[in-house]
């Protein structure tokens, strides 16, 4: 059957209300946020399946706000206005 459990439809309720935002770099970091959810971050190199989760870790601060001020210019240039968290 294709009907959607009401379970399903909640998620699809959230995945509206809270939309995240996502960046990949020419060197193949992943930054992903969202304003009510824990920011991601992934080296696609070494964890393509992106299961080690490095957006807390200290040493990649400074990468997490660069590519999420690239985020934001983005969203500006295409007039998104989906919130993020301050990074």
């Amino acid at each position: 059957s294709h009907t959607m459990t009401s379970e399903r439809v909640r998620q699809l309720n959230w995945m509206n209300t809270a939309p995240w935002r996502s960046v990949v770099t020419s060197d193949r970091w992943k930054l992903t946020l969202c304003a009510v959810d824990q920011g991601e971050l992934f080296d696609l190199n070494t964890d393509p399946a992106e299961t080690t989760n490095l957006f807390d870790r200290p040493e990649h601060r400074d990468r997490v706000r660069w590519m999420a001020a690239r985020l934001r210019l983005w969203q500006e240039e295409v007039g998104d206005t989906a919130p993020l968290p301050g990074v």
